[in-house]
């Protein structure tokens, strides 16, 4: 028996040199999750059971197929998760130094030049006890950021500000992980819902003071079916042979969206905004403790370059009228979609 505190979670903070080749343990980092976060190796099994030719209907022998690894990661914001997440997911950083710690700069990989459409991989290490005695020990390789999904909310608590990942893997492993030095938990500057600074289409909602929530979410449309092809790699698993996963690419639907709920009120702009088809921005911009000698501060800054609102739709929050506004985007000629700032004391992610 294992109970779900055992379980220890290292991420490499930097990407992999290639999807087989795992992050060193100098660049792995422990990571703390808000649920259970085990990641599952995915086994692609089949019978004969429909093969024509055994003289009877039933199955008589067993094939492992493929590999492939998955997992939901939901962890509280910080701006180190931020910068890792937000790396990972969008696939191009910029790092340069500010004040006493590092800006990073996040943008969406767009396949051009030098770049192909395959996500930054990086790896996860689990376990539960080690030696004779661990119940889980093994690495998984190859690992890629398929969704990511923010939520800042009305909380007290630190569930006032997450940020979930939905991690998709090759499907290469190593059992045992191969860490000879297991990380220390990753030291955290946390990012509160209270600190959140909200701009839409001009209108400041710090200072409307109307906001219940504000979501965002970015999914990447792996391109999972193409992910296995002649020569995409293979591993063995007793004694058959599987196929991983060779390419991890973005797909053709990726998209960004966002919405937030607000309470209904006499100046409420939003109603005026859709109907006008207002174009701007929308800034979400979430403080923390200054960095060092400062000036800086742990900060994450979002900016949706040109954004519209979408139909509105009018419910109630603990018997308080609101409105949820989905946020319509559109690519930006010179800016892009989206960008993340994020300023920390990492030195590099992604």
């Amino acid at each position: 028996m294992a109970n779900i505190k055992e379980l220890a979670i290292a991420m490499g903070r930097i990407k992999q040199a290639n999807l087989t080749t795992r992050v060193a343990d100098a660049n792995l980092v422990g990571i703390r999750s808000r649920t259970f976060a085990a990641m599952d190796l995915v086994v692609g099994k089949e019978t004969d059971k429909d093969d024509v030719g055994s003289g009877n209907e039933f199955a008589t022998n067993a094939y492992v197929t493929s590999l492939s690894a998955s997992a939901s990661l939901d962890k509280y914001l910080s701006s180190e998760w931020a910068a890792i997440a937000f790396g990972f997911a969008l696939g191009n950083v910029v790092t340069t130094t500010a004040g006493s710690g590092y800006k990073h700069t996040i943008t969406f990989k767009d396949g051009t030049g030098s770049d192909d459409n395959n996500l930054p991989a990086t790896t996860i290490a689990q376990r539960i006890r080690t030696g004779s005695d661990a119940v889980i020990e093994e690495a998984l390789l190859g690992v890629v950021f398929n969704t990511l999904t923010l939520n800042l909310g009305t909380s007290p608590t630190r569930d006032s500000a997450t940020l979930a990942a939905g991690l998709v893997g090759t499907g290469q492993f190593a059992k045992p992980s191969g860490v000879s030095s297991w990380p220390a938990a990753l030291t955290e500057h946390l990012l509160t819902s209270g600190s959140a600074q909200v701009t839409l289409l001009g209108n400041n909602y710090t200072t409307l003071k109307t906001l219940f929530s504000v979501e965002l979410s970015v999914n990447n449309d792996l391109r999972e079916d193409t992910a296995y092809f002649p020569g995409s790699g293979s591993q063995a698993v007793g004694s058959q042979q599987a196929a991983i996963k060779g390419r991890m690419e973005y797909g053709n639907g990726r998209t960004v969206t966002a919405s937030i709920k607000a309470r209904l009120t006499k100046d409420s702009p939003e109603f005026a905004a859709m109907t006008a088809l207002t174009e701007g921005t929308m800034v979400i911009n979430c403080v923390g403790a200054q960095i060092g000698a400062g000036p800086e501060t742990h900060r994450m800054q979002i900016t949706l370059h040109r954004v519209q609102i979408g139909q509105i739709t009018k419910s109630e929050t603990s018997g308080i009228v609101d409105i949820t506004a989905p946020i319509e985007l559109f690519k930006h000629a010179s800016n892009g979609v989206i960008t993340v700032e994020v300023w920390n004391e990492l030195a590099a992610v992604a």
